[in-house]
């Protein structure tokens, strides 16, 4: 995870971050952060899901999205991801947040397809 911004924090809760827009880098809305999912275990970030589309809520796919592959723009107070919006809408993925959980418990399978569209 890369920060940018003039000032950094170092730490602060992930409450925080849930709720903040994500962006590409060509500025395109991709929607906004519904979720940080963590490795108990291992007490890292696992990925942090995506929600992307719908309206209101309804129908919105979500996407895990592994933690390295974001930015955070503390200036901002958003995200970026390396991946255009036309890429997200091509994928099917639209998953509850319960079933993401069960899908993804550790490896991010489903994140994978995020990383992939942002090489």
């Amino acid at each position: 995870m890369q920060i940018i911004g003039r000032d950094i924090r170092k730490v602060m809760g992930a409450s925080t971050l849930t709720s903040d827009e994500v962006r590409n880098q060509s500025g395109e809305d991709l929607g906004k952060i519904e979720e940080i999912m963590l490795d108990v275990p291992s007490g890292r970030i696992a990925y942090a899901v995506l929600s992307f589309g719908g309206f209101l809520g309804i129908g919105d796919k979500l996407f895990a999205v592994p933690w390295q592959a974001l930015q955070l723009n503390e200036d901002d107070k958003c995200f970026i991801l390396n991946v255009s919006k036309d890429r997200l809408k091509e994928y099917d993925y639209a998953y509850s947040l319960t079933t993401l959980c069960k899908v993804c418990p550790g490896k991010v399978r489903i994140g994978t397809c995020v990383t992939k569209m942002a090489k």
